[in-house]
């Protein structure tokens, strides 16, 4: 070894570890702990034994520490204890008996905790603009070197829904294709698979519309966040404790590493037991943890709606502090404020804040057909009467936009995952950071430094005072009523997006490292005109028109979309195509497109009208006829005759009579002359028509030009590289003492060589 390689090798063992790239490992995994109880009682059970007779009767759901086998089902039979239902997962039973047998459970060393069966309560369309959806699924993603991919909508993500049911006979949820597994709870405490789960209260259906709806009974008008996405929904039945479990447990098992067929990422809850702190022993608590962290499954809660707007005292879900899972305030429709019966948490509690707030005021969404929210808010003379659609408001309505949300971000990052950050806690932090059961989700973790934080007014319901965040969430603003804020779609997207592109590179990289990417870019929204060659453009929509006889009166559905009729187009061609005779249903009858051009409720003109047996009817109509440069309102309307059925299975008897058309309509605008034609940019609300561009025309002698939005990896910043490593004070005379001992060994050696030499030369010439 020379003397420059020696010293070369002491300074490289010299150097700061910081000062050379090394590829980073993987984190390992943190185990995931089973919390020990300090009261093996929930409060709600010691409340209810408190008032139970001595000889009275108990119903509860008992987890042991050990799963649960013969000897335990003995054990419960000799303290005359029922097994009604058994939780595999949390080695659990849902069991009834007498009061002396709990009191003796819960100090038996077996026993882990013992719950109350409580009641739930249910937590109660231009929102997804509110929120930036449609945005995300209007921008087609650009990739570096070249590559492109359709806009983000949920397709690809199942969300289970735990709910009261779901009516996927309705057009928006169409069953077997959009509702895959849709499970009724039954006395027996067993699953049957049926089209309408939801017979009851109408709740789920409405929470599901929100979450994924297509819009097929409002022309698209109304579809929910993630229109691509599938459903599960598990109905609860009459929504006591072991009823939710029970579903719970069904998405656990359900979706379970190598048992997730139908790749179900998000479990949205709109319900809950009441405010308090998060308590880690209870049964539902622990399954969402399983849920959470063994199998991948974001997990969301609503807030709840018992206001609390002074924050004195907590009024948030117990089951939505726990700090894995994502709990929804309820903000107003247009996201400029705080629904007022929105549960805050306590003022200098952080750990009972909400995590984010959606819109849950006045949410239009898929109606159950004939069920108890039907009936009363068809009273409500301020709501407008729809067949498929009502209007309510809580912070079960706002929960399924952020399960929607979550589920356009796992189509855009499948790799998202339980993060290395923990929730905010006001308690004892090395605990509370110790433990890693407290880490937060990284979709949460996404939501929460993409959000829009809401500014408090006088009358908004915000809070005049805000806590900054930690530099962990980019030292943002949040408060006990909204949390972080509003939940804004696009960004999120955009930085799942981002996440998901850096780990094709780092299978390590973080939430923060592509946050800091997203943000140093400014996002990678952009606008930009794009040119092709045709003399037409060309939009369309499907839809489900409908009638529904009930009890009530006949309600017929609305099929208005709006459509800006391009100022220098010369004409509009119209297709209308339908089912004129619907055998199943044995029904007859005929659609017309009808267009108002003034938007004020009035028909301004019609299309072909009568009979045609073909179901296809076709018009043309001079651009100018219609409004030239304005947005018109294209509306389908009907006539259908459904013959009577005679016996048992007479419609009369049933809840309701409907006759469901399927169509499609397509407009083609003509255009005449030469040279670039723009059209300005349409509105991105749903109940907006897009154009896109007409048959590639090549000898054509227009060009048309359109606006459009793209997510564009181009815009990225790549991050300055680190600044050389500069040599620290304290190793400063050590690498100068090695540097020092180098040259003098070279010196040395060189002395001592040249020595050796001139020995040898004198002893050749002695020679």
């Amino acid at each position: 070894m020379t003397a420059f390689a020696l010293g070369a090798a002491l300074l490289v063992l010299a150097l700061p570890a910081s000062a050379l790239e090394l590829p980073r490992p993987a984190a390992p995994a943190k185990a995931v702990q089973r919390y020990e109880p300090a009261d093996v009682m929930d409060k709600t059970l010691r409340a209810v034994m408190d008032r139970t007779p001595r000889y009275g009767t108990l119903e509860t759901v008992i987890q042991f520490k050990r799963p649960v086998g013969d000897s335990t089902r003995q054990l419960l039979a000799n303290l005359n204890m029922r097994i009604l239902r058994e939780f595999a997962p949390l080695d659990a039973v849902y069991a009834v008996g007498p009061k002396e047998a709990v009191q003796w459970l819960s100090a038996h060393p077996g026993t882990y905790y013992i719950e109350h069966n409580q009641r739930m309560e249910l937590l109660m369309n231009g929102t997804t603009t509110t929120i930036n959806a449609t945005t995300v699924w209007n921008s087609e993603i650009l990739y570096q070197g070249g590559g492109s991919r359709d806009p983000i909508d949920g397709t690809g993500v199942t969300v289970a829904l735990v709910d009261t049911g779901c009516d996927a006979g309705h057009p928006d949820l169409d069953y077997g294709s959009k509702t895959i597994i849709n499970l009724k709870s039954d006395f027996d405490q067993s699953y049957t698979e049926v089209q309408d789960s939801d017979t009851g209260s109408g709740h789920g259906t409405h929470c599901a519309g929100t979450i994924l709806g297509n819009g097929d009974a409002s022309a698209g008008a109304r579809r929910g966040v993630a229109p691509g996405a599938r459903l599960v929904s598990i109905s609860t039945g009459e929504h006591w404790l072991q009823n939710v479990l029970g579903a719970l447990t069904w998405v656990y098992e359900h979706s379970r590493p190598g048992n997730n067929p139908d790749n179900i990422r998000v479990c949205s809850n709109s319900w809950g037991a009441g405010p308090g702190e998060y308590d880690p022993a209870d049964s539902i608590t622990q399954i969402n943890r399983k849920l959470v962290f063994e199998n991948g499954v974001v997990v969301v809660f609503a807030a709840g709606n018992s206001g609390g707007v002074d924050g004195s005292t907590i009024q948030t879900s117990n089951y939505g502090n726990a700090p894995f899972v994502v709990e929804v305030a309820a903000a107003l429709h247009d996201g400029d404020g705080m629904a007022s019966f929105s549960s805050r948490g306590q003022s200098d509690l952080n750990h009972t804040w909400p995590d984010i707030a959606a819109p849950g005021v006045r949410i239009w969404a898929t109606e159950a057909r004939g069920t108890q929210i039907t009936a009363m808010t068809k009273q409500n003379p301020e709501d407008r009467v729809d067949a498929y659609y009502m209007s309510i408001s809580g912070t079960s309505m706002a929960t399924p936009h952020v399960s929607g949300c979550v589920a356009l971000m796992m189509q855009a990052c499948p790799s998202l995952r339980i993060s290395e950050v923990h929730s905010e806690h006001a308690g004892d932090q090395a605990a509370w950071h110790a433990d890693p059961n407290t880490r937060i989700t990284e979709a949460e973790y996404v939501l929460k430094l993409t959000s829009d934080y809401m500014p408090s007014t006088e009358s908004n319901g915000v809070p005049a005072n805000n806590s900054t965040g930690s530099a962990e969430f980019d030292e943002r603003p949040h408060d006990f009523a909204q949390g972080y804020g509003l939940i804004n779609a696009s960004r999120a997207v955009q930085v799942s997006l981002v996440l998901e592109e850096m780990r094709r590179a780092d299978a390590c990289a973080t939430v923060m490292e592509a946050f800091r990417a997203f943000k140093r870019s400014g996002g990678l929204h952009k606008t930009g005109d794009v040119k092709y060659p045709t003399s037409s453009l060309v939009t369309s929509w499907r839809g489900d028109w409908g009638y529904l006889l009930d009890a009530r009166n006949t309600l017929v559905t609305s099929h208005a979309r709006s459509v800006y009729v391009p100022q220098n187009a010369s004409t509009l061609i119209i297709d209308l195509n339908y089912d004129p005779i619907i055998g199943s249903e044995k029904a007859v009858g005929e659609l017309t497109v009808a267009v108002d051009t003034n938007r004020d409720g009035s028909m301004d003109w019609r299309g072909q009208g009568g009979w045609q047996h073909s179901g296809w009817k076709h018009d043309e109509v001079g651009a100018s006829t219609l409004g030239a440069g304005s947005v018109v309102d294209f509306y389908v309307e009907g006539t259908y005759f459904k013959l009577p059925v005679i016996g048992k299975d007479n419609p009369v008897f049933n809840q309701f009579r409907e006759v469901l058309v399927h169509y499609t309509l397509g407009i083609q605008a003509m255009f005449q002359g030469s040279g670039e034609i723009r059209v300005p940019e349409v509105d991105l609300r749903a109940a907006y028509a897009q154009w896109q561009f007409g048959p590639f025309d090549p000898n054509g002698t227009v060009t048309m030009v359109l606006p459009r939005h793209f997510y564009d990896f181009s815009r990225l910043v790549e991050e300055k590289p680190p600044p050389k490593p500069v040599v620290r004070p304290d190793n400063l005379p050590l690498i100068l003492g090695l540097l020092a001992a180098a040259v003098a060994a070279g010196a040395a050696y060189y002395f001592w060589d040249r020595r050796r030499k001139a020995q040898g030369a004198g002893r050749k010439a002695q020679g």
